[in-house]
């Protein structure tokens, strides 16, 4: 891609976070992402006349090529079942089709001027999300991150899930690719504050991914399946173990009065365990609401829900009538899709995931530190998605997506 067409390209995706945060201020808690939304579409727009004349990847395009064609199927769907709304549409086009381009786009540009734009882009929004979030709790600008409690500083992030997502992958970015000990120390330090700050559990997530993933990394190839597939098994039965040899409630309760002084959200949290118990709190009500989702929806699956799913609108409907509301989603992204896109939109989700746990397996020590950086903080936006929800569903989170995955790609000549 030409180096004007290059910058064109990076600076309307640097600029993304912002329509986020005028989305918010104008907004405020309204569930609307009206700005966000144009924003995209402009993006898409200028970037497809950008791509005409470039050179993609001609491997990129095989596995995307699919997916994309899958899109104009289930809006033929929707149509023919009259289930067809505005929100499957802007749904389509914020995540699936936004992040596609993003992503071909980001495959276009040369890797050295991509792993600086992406450090770039990490390093400034960083920073720029560190202070705009501190600030909201020192001067009590912006929103809440729990309106109900009025507790927790996001300033004008709407959205937790995607803030969580959004910052905890840019901090396990510039956290991997720091080489000196300080720098990490700083960061992690710093980032762990500002979750405090912002009153979400998400920081413990990523820890453990960065620690594990460091250290299946350091692993040579011959061991490397096997230290995954070990990790894998052990971390549930480690859970497990925990569970039921530890009196989790007394911890818990210990804890919420140790970081009822430093985090905002810790008021929420021993609500939660006051009322739902220790596990069901800290996996934010998932078990719950999934277990309430299956309840609801399973009777009404026949072959065509099976294989395309619901429909978002529809599926969001049909559950939070179920609950006493207009429209709810389970918040998970393994079941959000399932029930939205079947089994076929489960099949896209995997590639994406198989996507991530490909490269990461192929990575060595000696691997350029920018894919290493990027593969993991790849792995953390997914899982992140898959257990609190919103990581491919909107676009903030698509964003860190996109570029990932397009610097953590293997390319000729360069690991």
């Amino acid at each position: 891609m030409k180096a004007n067409k290059a910058k064109t390209i990076q600076f309307l995706i640097i600029c993304y976070p912002a329509m986020e945060l005028l989305n918010g201020y104008i907004y405020k808690y309204e569930p609307t992402k009206i700005i966000t939304n144009i924003y995209a579409i402009f993006f898409i727009v200028v970037a497809i006349l950008t791509l005409i004349r470039s050179s993609i990847p001609a491997t990129s395009v095989k596995k995307l090529l699919p997916l994309l064609l899958l899109v104009p199927l289930y809006l033929a769907i929707l149509t023919a079942r009259d289930q067809l709304y505005f929100s499957d549409i802007s749904l389509f086009i914020r995540s699936i089709i936004f992040g596609m381009i993003a992503y071909l786009a980001m495959t276009t540009i040369d890797r050295s001027e991509l792993n600086s734009f992406v450090y770039r882009f990490c390093l400034s929004w960083w920073a720029i999300t560190t202070c705009a979030i501190f600030s909201s709790a020192a001067f009590d600008i912006g929103l809440s991150t729990y309106e109900k409690f009025g507790i927790g500083n996001k300033f004008y992030f709407q959205a937790n899930n995607e803030l969580a997502i959004f910052y905890s992958s840019i901090s396990a970015y510039l956290l991997t690719v720091k080489p000196r000990l300080m720098a990490k120390l700083a960061i992690a330090t710093i980032s762990i504050l500002c979750f405090l700050a912002i009153g979400t559990k998400s920081f413990i997530i990523t820890a453990a991914i960065i620690l594990t993933s460091s250290l299946i990394i350091k692993s040579n190839n011959r061991h490397k399946w096997n230290s995954l597939a070990i990790t894998l098994a052990l971390s549930p039965l480690l859970v497990l173990i925990l569970s039921t040899q530890i009196n989790l409630d007394k911890i818990a309760t210990e804890l919420i009065e140790l970081l009822t002084a430093y985090s905002s959200g810790a008021i929420k949290i021993s609500e939660k365990v006051n009322h739902l118990g220790t596990i069901s709190a800290l996996l934010g009500e998932r078990d719950i609401l999934i277990s309430d989702a299956i309840e609801t929806l399973s009777p009404k699956i026949g072959l065509i829900e099976l294989f395309f799913g619901f429909g978002f609108t529809n599926y969001a409907q049909i559950y939070g009538n179920s609950l006493g509301q207009n429209f709810r989603f389970v918040e998970n992204d393994v079941v959000d899709i399932f029930f939205s896109f079947g089994l076929i939109g489960i099949t896209g989700y995997l590639l994406l995931v198989g996507h991530g746990i490909k490269r990461f397996i192929t990575l060595q020590p000696t691997t350029n530190t920018h894919v290493t950086a990027a593969s993991i903080s790849y792995i953390n936006a997914i899982l992140l998605g898959a257990i609190s929800g919103h990581g491919v569903f909107f676009t903030l989170p698509c964003v860190v997506l996109a570029i990932f995955a397009a610097t953590s790609i293997k390319r000729k000549n360069y690991a």
